[in-house]
């Protein structure tokens, strides 16, 4: 959290959801997955969005239909590549743009215009 607080303490919002971000950081999480669906969860809930969240319940190797099976569309290691319009960053000035740093750096940096943001 120290890190996000220094990267971000002079950006338009931290200052307004940072008692939502700071909990995350202070809960001991005994797997990565558990600190993932909260940060995910809390994401969803500084956008306002409701979104459901299901797990499968078990592992399906093949599906019968390529239209239901989406696995192919995650490539961790493959850069991704989106028109993303520009918005103003805490260190632009001295970096340029960067696209596709995080979800945080979207809701630091416009608020409450992020959804709009993902909208467009």
């Amino acid at each position: 959290f120290k890190s996000l607080e220094t990267a971000y303490r002079t950006s338009p919002y931290f200052e307004f959801y940072e008692d939502d971000i700071s909990p995350l950081f202070q809960r001991v999480y005994t797997k990565v997955f558990d600190f993932n669906l909260d940060c995910f969860q809390t994401a969803l809930e500084l956008l306002n969005l409701d979104i459901a969240i299901n797990f499968t319940t078990s592992y399906v190797a093949e599906y019968s239909s390529p239209d239901t099976d989406l696995r192919h569309l995650i490539k961790a290691k493959a850069p991704v590549e989106s028109p993303m319009q520009s918005y103003h960053q805490v260190f632009e000035n001295k970096h340029g743009f960067i696209p596709n740093l995080s979800i945080l750096d979207l809701i630091f940096n416009l608020g409450p215009e992020s959804v709009n943001y993902l909208k467009s």
